[in-house]
C-alpha cells in the first residue's frame, strides 16, 4: 500500500498523492451515538480504531464534496482491540450501509468487534456497500 508520503517522492502533487495515498490512521472512537462519535475525514481510508469503551464510535465523512470521499474510494476499519470493547461504525449524511447482504442504517451504525476489519465502499452519495471479516 502506497502512503502519500510514497506518491509525493514519486512526483505526484500533494493533492493528488493525499486522495490516493493510504496512509494507515489510528482514532480513538468516542461517543455512543452517530453525532457524539469521533469524526474521521475523507483523506482516512486505513482506520484503526481503539475504543476508549465499549459502544464507542466513530462515523465516516459524507461522500462528496470538498470535504467527502469519492465514489469508489475504498475503506478499511479494524478494530484494535485496545484497550478494548466493540466500536460502532456510523456513516455520514445517515448513508445506508449493505454489510454482507444485509441492509444497515448509517444513523445506527453497525458494531466492529474486537479484531474485525469491515472494508466499505460508497456506490452513491447515500449508499455504501461492505464486507465485514470473520473474527
Amino acid at each position: 500500500m502506497a502512503t502519500a508520503n510514497d506518491l509525493i517522492g514519486l512526483g505526484l502533487p500533494p493533492q493528488l498523492a493525499a486522495v490516493l495515498g493510504r496512509t494507515p490512521s489510528s482514532v480513538t472512537g468516542q461517543g455512543s451515538t452517530a453525532a457524539s462519535a469521533t469524526r474521521c475525514n475523507y483523506l482516512q481510508k486505513a482506520i484503526y480504531v481503539n475504543a476508549t469503551n465499549s459502544g464507542a464510535g466513530i462515523i465516516l465523512a459524507t461522500v462528496g464534496g470538498p470535504d467527502g470521499y469519492l465514489l469508489g474510494d475504498i475503506v478499511t476499519v479494524t478494530n484494535s482491540g485496545t484497550p478494548g470493547g466493540n466500536v460502532t461504525l456510523y456513516l455520514g449524511n445517515s448513508a445506508k450501509l449493505l454489510l454482507n447482504g444485509a441492509s444497515v442504517a448509517g444513523a445506527t451504525g453497525v458494531a466492529v468487534t474486537i479484531g474485525e476489519t469491515i472494508l466499505l465502499s460508497p456506490v452513491t452519495t447515500s449508499v455504501w456497500v461492505g464486507v465485514r471479516s470473520s473474527v
